[in-house]
């Protein structure tokens, strides 16, 4: 199960270059029912895992599972998907990571490279000339309220395109959303980010 939603780094408010980057990454550090280490358990247990991924356009959750622990594994996805913690804990440790991780690549050359032909194609201020994955001041500034609005704003329904694969068929699949995203509402469309929308 891969569940596609656009939430990618072009959606940053500028002052905030990150704020999706680390959105997606704390998505598997607890929900409200679970803590981090209780989800890796039960995935464990199902024989399932989980991947996030963030690019520029996209944030995504991916799944894999058995089909005889199905049932068990797609709750767990589910919940994820709907009711993440962000718990300050887990935010102060992501923000940890990913600052080290930034202070990294900005010593990169390649990486250099990138952000500087991206910002002359779109221009610094475009949401496709930012970098992808953040800036320091960026996710130094990201807050826990910023979490839960941006989560809210494009982890949602009508953002959203599941693609599976796998010893399945649709009727099953249309089972399991009805099941456990059963009052997963539309809040009308999402704002859409292309490279001509902004200056």
């Amino acid at each position: 199960f891969l569940l596609l939603f656009d939430a990618g780094a072009a959606y940053d408010p500028v002052e905030k270059i990150g704020l999706a980057r680390v959105t997606s990454d704390l998505l598997d550090e607890g929900t409200e029912s679970r803590d981090g280490l209780q989800i890796q358990r039960a995935l464990d247990s199902f024989g399932a895992s989980i991947t996030l991924s963030t690019g520029v356009d996209s944030g995504s959750i991916g799944m894999r599972a058995l089909c005889e622990t199905l049932d068990d594994a797609f709750e767990v996805f589910a919940d994820l998907v709907r009711r993440p913690r962000f718990a300050e804990p887990d935010i102060e440790r992501e923000r940890g990571r990913l600052l080290a991780e930034l202070a990294y690549r900005d010593k990169q050359p390649n990486s250099m490279a990138d952000e500087a032909l991206d910002a002359m194609i779109f221009g610094a201020t475009h949401p496709y000339g930012r970098p992808a994955d953040g800036t320091v001041a960026g996710v130094e500034s990201v807050s826990r309220d910023d979490l839960f609005e941006f989560h809210r704003l494009r982890y949602r329904r009508e953002n959203a395109r599941l693609l599976v694969v796998g010893a399945i068929d649709l009727g099953e699949v249309e089972r399991l959303l009805d099941q456990h995203f059963p009052d997963w509402e539309d809040n009308g469309p999402a704002e859409q980010i292309t490279p001509f929308t902004r200056p």
